[in-house]
C-alpha cells in the first residue's frame, strides 16, 4: 500500500512539474510574440556598409524600401551618403518614444543622413493609428508634414478626429483643405502601399528601421544608432 502511495504521489508531481514547464514555454511564447507586435524586440544585426543596391548576403538580407513620394529630412537621395527608412505607427508608444531619437539624428546629420518616414499604422491593436496616418499624409500636402509628425506623437496616442482637427489648427494648417481630406480617405491608397512594401519587407512591428535598406525592429537607443550611421558612413563625421 505504501509502494502504492508514494508512485501515486510520484505521478502527480510528474504530472505537476509537466503541466508548469508547458506553462512557462507557452508564457514566454505569448510575451516575445506581443513584444515583436508592439516594437519592443530589438534586434540590432552586424551592420555593413554594403549600400541597397548590393546583393544581401545570407546572414543579412538587405531590403529596397527607399521612395520617392514619402516625407523626407536631409539631402536628396541622389547625394545621402545613408538612408534612414522608418515604418511607424503614430499610436505606437515606442514610434513616440523613438520619434525625438529620430528628430535629433536628423538635424544633426541633414547634410549626410536622408530620413523617410513610411506608414505602418497597426489597426488591429491601435484603432486610431490609420486616422493618424491620414492626418500625417494630409498635412504633408500643405507642406508640413515635420511639425504634424511632432504633434501627434506628443499627442500619447491621442489620435480622435477632434485631436486631429486641434493638432492641424495648432500648426497653422488650412482647416477646411485638411478636413476636405481627411473626410475624402485620400490618403489611404498610399497608406495602404506603405503597408503593402513594409509586410514584404518582413515588418511585423512598429518602429522598423531599414538603414541602407538593413532591417532593424524596435526603438535603437541614440548612441546605439548614432554608432550604426557613423559605421555606415565610414567612420566619417556629420
Amino acid at each position: 500500500m505504501k509502494s502504492s502511495g508514494a508512485a501515486n504521489i510520484l505521478v502527480v508531481l510528474a504530472v505537476g512539474l509537466m503541466i508548469v514547464l508547458i506553462a512557462y514555454f507557452f508564457w514566454h511564447v505569448l510575451v516575445f510574440y506581443f513584444q515583436i507586435k508592439r516594437g519592443e524586440a530589438v534586434n540590432l544585426p552586424q551592420f555593413s556598409t554594403q549600400s541597397s543596391a548590393t546583393a544581401p548576403s545570407d546572414s543579412q538580407a538587405v531590403y529596397d524600401v527607399v521612395t520617392a513620394d514619402d516625407p523626407a529630412f536631409g539631402p536628396p537621395q541622389a547625394q545621402a551618403k545613408v538612408t534612414v527608412v522608418e515604418f511607424a505607427d503614430y499610436e505606437c508608444p515606442y514610434c513616440q518614444q523613438a520619434s525625438s531619437i529620430v528628430r535629433s539624428l536628423s538635424l544633426k546629420y541633414q547634410s549626410s543622413v536622408r530620413f523617410i518616414i513610411r506608414d505602418f499604422p497597426l489597426s488591429q491593436i491601435h484603432p486610431d493609428a490609420l486616422a493618424g496616418a491620414e492626418a500625417a499624409g494630409c498635412a504633408e500636402e500643405q507642406g508640413k508634414f515635420w511639425p504634424m509628425y511632432d504633434r501627434l506623437f506628443a499627442q500619447n496616442g491621442t489620435l480622435a478626429r477632434t485631436n486631429l482637427d486641434q493638432a492641424a489648427a495648432s500648426i497653422g494648417l488650412d482647416s477646411k483643405a485638411f478636413d476636405q481630406c481627411l473626410d475624402s480617405h485620400r490618403r489611404l491608397p498610399e497608406i495602404r502601399a506603405d503597408q503593402a512594401d513594409g509586410t514584404k519587407a518582413g515588418v511585423v512591428g512598429t518602429p522598423t528601421f531599414f538603414i541602407n535598406g538593413q532591417r532593424i525592429a524596435g526603438v535603437i537607443p541614440q548612441d546605439t544608432f548614432e554608432q550604426i550611421i557613423t559605421a555606415a558612413l565610414g567612420g566619417q563625421n556629420p
